[in-house]
């Protein structure tokens, strides 16, 4: 048997909604994502130069993050788009995000007011999730190129070998990577 939702269940979907549904909450949502994801670049850039300096220093190879790196997430971001937008209808069509599945669970719990009120409401919250899964695409992207080229370099690879196997862990990548 179905429960059905009571009025303090629809009361409060609307307002969770409601506190979703201004245009400011969405272009916060869009402006911390995309600072998210181009500050990444840098900062991986620093720490390549940082890890590079230390093992000058020491004198023997520091583990971590490459010189090189910060160019593969810069490379990843145009084939993360392209990616994330397909993710992005997808999401937006469903309602449920590709990453997230317990919000989408949560979301499918609160769903009391139904009908096209209830799609209306719901709209801004699909906006924001579309938008995460957009940008968290990139950012997968991102971190496969970059762990891609860190092994492909600590397997001492060069040239056309280099860019081969590269390739082949971005096409390919190992479980290691997608955790």
């Amino acid at each position: 048997a179905t429960v059905q939702p009571t009025f303090q269940d629809k009361f409060f979907e609307w307002v969770y909604f409601a506190t979703l549904s201004g245009p400011h909450t969405q272009a916060k949502n869009i402006l911390g994502n995309f600072v998210k994801l181009a500050t990444v670049i840098p900062q991986t850039a620093v720490a390549a130069r940082i890890g590079q300096v230390r093992s000058a220093i020491t004198g023997k190879e520091i583990e971590g993050i490459r010189v090189g790196e910060a160019q593969a997430r810069l490379f990843a971001v145009m084939k993360g788009a392209q990616d994330g937008l397909v993710v992005a209808a997808k999401t937006f069509q469903s309602g449920i995000s590709r990453y997230d599945q317990t919000m989408s669970l949560e979301r499918r719990r609160v769903a009391a007011i139904s009908g096209k009120k209830g799609e209306v409401i719901r709209f801004f919250s699909r906006l924001l999730t579309t938008t995460d899964d957009f940008f968290r695409t990139i950012a997968i992207r991102q971190e496969i190129n970059a762990l891609a080229f860190r092994r492909a370099t600590q397997e001492g690879l060069k040239g056309d070998a280099l860019h081969g196997r590269i390739d082949d862990l971005i096409q390919n990548p190992p479980a290691s990577f997608m955790e």
